[in-house]
């Protein structure tokens, strides 16, 4: 049986993923609030990103492989005083009553839109590098959530 080359190599790509020997490596991850972005910013989209970087990589590393994704998420409930079971309760120490009604002057300071952006690589080398970059390039505020991998 002759042996068909886009299958065997298919076949290997597979057998690396159900092996769990990822590929890919997080080398940065920040989550930034979209009130990070107010006063006229706005953010940019992960083709323009990778774009900044690629720029902004030493001379040494310029073809550094790596990608970006960034992920968009609303992490407030779509009405908060109907959560059924999961209802947060708040209890107010003046009146000394547990009430929801609260519970909308709380949501008022949860972001309305969080981006996640996630830079990975094919080993942890050039993380720190790559994190300066992204910093740089995102002009980052003191209130991200940072994780560098």
């Amino acid at each position: 049986m002759k042996e068909n080359a886009p299958t065997t190599k298919l076949g290997r790509e597979w057998a690396a993923i159900l092996s769990r020997e990822v590929k890919w490596k997080m080398a940065y991850d920040v989550t930034l609030s979209m009130r990070a972005f107010e006063k006229g910013k706005t953010i940019i989209d992960a083709v323009e990103l990778e774009k900044r970087i690629r720029k902004s990589l030493p001379h040494k590393i310029k073809d550094l492989p790596f990608r970006v994704d960034m992920a968009s998420q609303d992490p407030r409930p779509v009405n908060p005083l109907m959560m059924g079971e999961r209802q947060i309760h708040v209890f107010d120490p003046l009146t000394r009553k547990v009430e929801k009604e609260p519970l909308k002057d709380f949501f008022d300071y949860i972001p309305a839109r969080v981006v996640q952006c996630r830079v990975f690589t094919l080993n942890h080398e050039h993380d720190s590098i790559l994190a300066d970059i992204v910093e740089r390039v995102l002009g980052i505020q003191e209130d991200s959530i940072k994780t560098n991998v």
